[in-house]
């Protein structure tokens, strides 16, 4: 069983952290059934959702270039349009 660590009850106040005392709290979760178990993401999930990250990664690059762009126009006087963009890419 594969169990999310920020998924378990921690009692307030408990900051020293050793493994026979996490090994204790687990079995006390797991015998009161408190442990709610994950999915392990197969290759495919994770290479969807490297995927996704990248794309939002160029995204953000592009959206970061795009405003820099516009304010080094804008600084200049100058009018910024869409289709000087587009024949950088």
């Amino acid at each position: 069983m594969v169990v999310a660590p920020s998924k378990l009850q921690r009692p307030a106040g408990d900051r020293v952290k050793t493994d026979a005392k996490d090994a204790i709290h687990l079995a006390r979760l797991l015998r009161l059934g408190e442990v709610t178990p994950v999915a392990v993401p197969t290759v495919d999930q994770e290479a969807a959702r490297d995927l996704v990250r990248a794309r939002e990664d160029c995204r953000g690059d592009l959206m970061r270039a795009r405003t820099g762009c516009r304010n080094c126009c804008c600084a200049r006087d100058r009018l910024f349009r869409r289709a000087s963009l587009d024949a950088l890419s």
